[in-house]
């Protein structure tokens, strides 16, 4: 009887204190939750779809596509809060991150924090990353910490005197023998390994260049071909070619297409079937 009475006492005596500390318990985990909750989402939102608040303003020039960036950062996933990766002074390239991952660097500036809420089609789609379910929205905080700025691209410019061609083929296609070889000239069967340079005629502008190309002639454009069965192994050539033999359009008012110059070095010739 006096267990039980002082057990209902005890009840009696508790219940009073009971309800406001269960009270309290309730309202705190209501803020915790509230809390966690607005951690998870972002104010501002671009036209992609991506969203993100300013939580640290910075100073100086924000980071482009081509630049690289060195950041603080916390990943999450926007439904749970998750973390499913960190990382402290990462280096990477801008264009090497999601993108709205990359999209949101670019809004920074050294010295700045942001959260970034990234939704799934903006990060890694449906994919399966492990940590990172099918189909997630992201929420990221990032500190940017440095960018480094890519370096302007150079130009290089041949010399109005380096562009023309003295001698044409049957097909319309110019060349000028720029140094003799001594080897053998390529046919349909072999692979040549050439240096190249594609280049405009009227503003010298280099377009592309490449060492140690392997082109089987066989898989050449029939002006390429043409081209290197021209030259002889150790040769250098300077090449005029019609944009048309090179598959180019005409211009919009019917004209042909401009032409392309290519300087080439033929290194060596080899069969197909010694590569194989």
């Amino acid at each position: 009887m006096k267990i039980a009475f002082w057990a209902s006492a005890a009840a009696l005596v508790l219940s009073p204190i009971a309800a406001p500390v269960a009270a309290y318990a309730q309202q705190s985990a209501g803020k915790k939750a509230a809390t966690k909750t607005a951690d998870l989402r972002c104010d501002t939102t671009t036209a992609s779809g991506l969203s993100y608040t300013i939580l640290k303003a910075g100073a100086g020039d924000a980071p482009g596509a081509d630049d690289s960036v060195k950041v603080n950062y916390r990943g999450r996933l926007a439904k749970d809060g998750t973390q499913f990766d960190a990382g402290q002074g990462a280096n990477f390239p801008v264009s090497g991150v999601i993108a709205g991952f990359a999209e949101g660097l670019q809004l920074m500036q050294p010295g700045a924090k942001f959260r970034f809420c990234i939704p799934a089609a903006l990060g890694y789609g449906d994919q399966d990353k492990g940590t990172i379910p099918p189909a997630s929205d992201l929420v990221f905080e990032v500190d940017l910490i440095e960018v480094n700025k890519a370096a302007a691209p150079v130009v290089q410019i041949i010399p109005e005197t380096e562009r023309q061609c003295e001698m044409t083929t049957a097909s319309g296609m110019g060349y000028k023998e720029l140094n003799s070889g001594l080897g053998n000239a390529p046919t349909d069967e072999d692979v040549a390994l050439v240096n190249y340079r594609v280049y405009r005629p009227d503003t010298g502008q280099v377009m592309d260049a490449s060492d140690w190309l392997q082109i089987p002639l066989a898989q050449a454009s029939t002006a390429i071909g043409e081209a290197l069965k021209l030259m002889t192994i150790g040769s250098s050539y300077r090449f005029c070619i019609p944009g048309a033999m090179l598959g180019q359009p005409p211009k919009e008012d019917g004209t042909p297409p401009p032409p392309v110059n290519f300087h080439i070095d033929l290194v060596d010739v080899k069969k197909s079937s010694e590569l194989r």
